[in-house]
């Protein structure tokens, strides 16, 4: 299990969001994050071997069952290769967006996980408290 020296920051509020990068979806597709703006993005980042990250996997879902037919994207991205994710995620019932990075991870990163990141339309955002 990895551990952090030191406890996650926390993003300013009005901190412009990183849209110059991407990630993948688990069946290979590129997602460009600059076809996230003007849309109020929830991304959330997560491993498989995180406890935490896990425990908190249904509380995304029911976010994202309440928020996905509002236009608000809930991504859930993890470093980790698409394989070990799928393996993960086989008999687990999640339905929302869950990817993997294969650019360089965004401005705004946290140094520990599990970190959730609310973007606003207007590319501004910060991790909620």
């Amino acid at each position: 299990m990895q551990r952090f020296l030191r406890p996650p920051t926390l993003t300013p509020v009005n901190t412009p969001a990183d849209y110059a990068w991407a990630a993948q979806s688990l069946d290979g597709k590129p997602v460009k994050m600059d076809e996230l703006r003007g849309k109020v993005t929830v991304l959330n980042f997560w491993a498989t071997w995180c406890g935490p990250c896990k425990t908190e996997m249904p509380s995304l879902q029911r976010l994202y069952d309440q928020v996905k037919d509002q236009g608000i994207v809930v991504l859930s991205i993890s470093e980790e290769k698409a394989d070990k994710v799928q393996s993960f995620l086989k008999d687990k019932p999640y339905t929302f967006p869950i990817l993997v990075r294969y650019e360089r991870m965004p401005l705004y990163a946290s140094t520990g996980i599990p970190v959730t990141f609310i973007i606003s339309p207007a590319g501004t955002g910060r991790e909620p408290t």
